[in-house]
């Protein structure tokens, strides 16, 4: 197992890679796969059902998976249209700014189905 902090919880029914770190107070939800690499920050949550792939970083505060909060999308799942490898998982949301020349920010877009 990799670096959990102590006051990061855990569902034991999540998976996660033997090199993962998960910071102080993140939170992992039953469902959750991660996979080699991954690093969540201080205060990041990941609902389940969701799967990161290698070497995602999930920043801050930041949450990932569960309901879309745009009122477009209210009640429907979200599903992964594009993907980029890279060290970093940004989210892509309507009206924000492109990663341009910002070397190493992989750019993923969601949708309701």
């Amino acid at each position: 197992m990799g670096r959990i902090h102590p006051t990061a919880v855990v569902d034991p029914r999540a998976e996660l890679a033997a090199d993962v770190t998960v910071g102080p107070y993140a939170i992992v939800e039953p469902g959750v796969v991660l996979a080699d690499g991954c690093e969540l920050h201080a205060h990041a949550v990941v609902r389940g059902p969701t799967t990161l792939g290698p070497r995602c970083v999930v920043h801050p505060f930041a949450v990932v998976g569960g309901e879309p909060q745009a009122k477009r999308h209210a009640g429907g799942p979200a599903r992964l249209v594009g993907w980029m490898d890279g060290p970093v998982l940004a989210l892509s949301l309507p009206g924000a700014a492109p990663a341009g020349d910002r070397p190493g920010l992989a750019m993923v877009s969601v949708e309701a189905e």
